[in-house]
């Protein structure tokens, strides 16, 4: 599927239309993340490499400089990140030339969750859906850490949940420097510190650990450009 979301708007015929590409960039401490690459967590000689990392963007609004917003109306998008990192960007139009705010949600919401599983970047195959009780995995991040105590040294985090106070969906918002050309950091030092790994390297299911990793990433995420 492509990574381009088309915005519906009531709009002339004749209206500009603007194109922006919004990238993601996973970094480890300031460098960006190559798969299978081992990165040094900032003390001790614990090492950590990330084989996969993915995760659903949906319900994107674009705000412009007078205030009027822009919905998304079409299908969450699935970021995974590839060896050359070219899945983890799409580009979205509006008739907007001056960009204010990018919101988006990370995960997908309960009504797409309840309708059970899906076509395209929601198809059961892309490895991102538990079961029609638990819906789908928001985000998949998976990898070997030296920290780690579990078999192989392996780390599996699968975070989702959609109702009550495992609903581990996020909203983040952001404040780009560049209306056709987008990056969003996402730190995942600040996510996954060497404590945390130590003790949380498995999550498995909707559970109140999925929601609190959730919120970390969600407020981690930054613009680089």
């Amino acid at each position: 599927m492509s990574f381009t979301a088309l915005l519906f708007f009531a709009f002339t015929a004749n209206a500009q239309l603007y194109h922006t590409k919004i990238t993601f960039v996973p970094t480890w401490r300031g460098e960006a993340i190559q798969l299978n690459k081992n990165y040094l967590f900032e003390t001790g000689n614990d090492t950590i490499s990330f084989e996969r990392i993915a995760f659903y963007v949906s319900n994107l609004i674009i705000t412009d400089k007078g205030n009027r917003k822009s919905v998304d109306v079409g299908k969450p998008m699935l970021m995974d990140m590839s060896e050359d990192g070219s899945h983890l960007s799409f580009v979205t139009v509006s008739r907007f030339k001056q960009i204010k705010e990018i919101s988006f949600d990370l995960g997908i919401d309960s009504i797409t969750n309840t309708a059970g599983a899906i076509d395209g970047d929601l198809d059961p195959t892309k490895g991102m859906y538990w079961t029609w009780q638990s819906g789908y995995i928001n985000v998949k991040i998976e990898g070997k850490s030296s920290a780690c105590d579990s078999r192989r040294n392996e780390f599996q985090l699968h975070l989702g949940g959609y109702s009550g106070e495992n609903n581990a969906i996020q909203t983040v918002r952001i404040t780009p420097k560049n209306s056709r050309k987008v990056k969003v950091e996402i730190p995942m030092d600040q996510i996954l510190s060497q404590e945390n790994i130590k003790k949380q390297h498995h999550i498995m299911s909707p559970s109140t650990g999925a929601v609190q990793l959730s919120k970390k990433m969600a407020r981690s995420m930054r613009i680089l450009e």
